[in-house]
């Protein structure tokens, strides 16, 4: 355990401890003491709380789980034939149909749009074997491809070790990347 986290432990345990002395000294005294700790507690504990699975009300959600819910949703409209396409030029690497359809709409909503306009999503992800959570400029690293591994969407570089995993996009910009989407006439 590292020193950050043995803090916010120790905060915890000083603010529970405020807690059962409060009825001898009063909140005057107890209330200002169990403030400082939960701080000193939130901070040492946030190392922690970057290796939870965050619940739908994060406003977080995985790459695949956001490419599968633009298929979903722009199926029967023109955007979902170019996903379609057997040999679909995004793809280098098959990963076969369901992963093919699924990488072309990861391309379409993090890559740079045409006339230099930001991609329609911004991509975060972990790059191996690190465990921090940093923003993926796409726009940077052309020499990426999105796979499909194990059920989740990586992105990896083509001619090197790279590998970012973990990826995750903001549930609002996917929903207005999927409007974007099913309003495009091919």
């Amino acid at each position: 355990m590292d020193r950050q986290t043995r803090i916010g432990l120790g905060g915890a345990a000083f603010f529970a401890l405020a807690g059962i002395i409060e009825p001898l000294v009063t909140w005057w005294v107890s209330g200002p003491i169990m403030l400082v700790c939960a701080g000193i507690a939130l901070w040492g504990l946030w190392p922690l709380a970057s290796k939870i699975h965050w619940p739908a009300w994060s406003g977080r959600i995985s790459l695949m789980e956001a490419a599968t819910r633009a298929y979903e949703q722009t199926r029967n409209r023109p955007v979902a034939s170019f996903a379609e396409l057997p040999f679909s030029v995004s793809t280098k690497v098959r990963n076969g149909s369901n992963g093919r359809i699924l990488t072309w709409y990861c391309n379409f909503m993090t890559r740079p749009r045409d006339n230099g306009r930001p991609p329609r999503v911004t991509l975060w992800g972990k790059r191996s074997p690190s465990r921090l959570n940093e923003k993926i400029n796409v726009a940077l690293p052309s020499n990426y491809d999105f796979h499909v591994e194990n059920g989740a969407m990586v992105l990896r570089e083509r001619m090197g070790n790279v590998r970012y995993q973990d990826l995750t996009v903001a549930r609002s910009e996917v929903a207005a990347a999927i409007r974007e989407m099913a309003e495009l006439e091919v």
